[in-house]
């Protein structure tokens, strides 16, 4: 076999492969980032909320209103869109 098509072939594979990395393998990468940091934040949010609601704090007198109404807000805006 002839060195000089074992050796293009080669870097023809390692050409596409890189190719494929940059064009799926990384924008796969960053949406599964995206998506932990998302799971995160609405169970900080969540977690947050769901305490102020169940020791009756929000709006109550033990947390001012305001105070409430942003838990409340933080929790909206990291729910699914999709209303799931």
């Amino acid at each position: 076999m002839d060195w000089i098509q074992l050796l293009s072939a080669v870097g023809l594979g390692a050409i596409v492969t890189k190719v494929l990395d940059v064009t799926w393998l990384q924008k796969a990468a960053q949406e599964a980032t995206r998506s932990n940091w998302l799971r995160h934040q609405r169970l900080r949010a969540y977690s947050t909320l769901t305490k102020e609601l169940i020791s009756h704090g929000c709006w109550s007198g033990t947390t001012k209103y305001n105070e409430g109404t942003a838990i409340a807000a933080d929790a909206m805006l990291v729910s699914n869109e999709d209303g799931v």
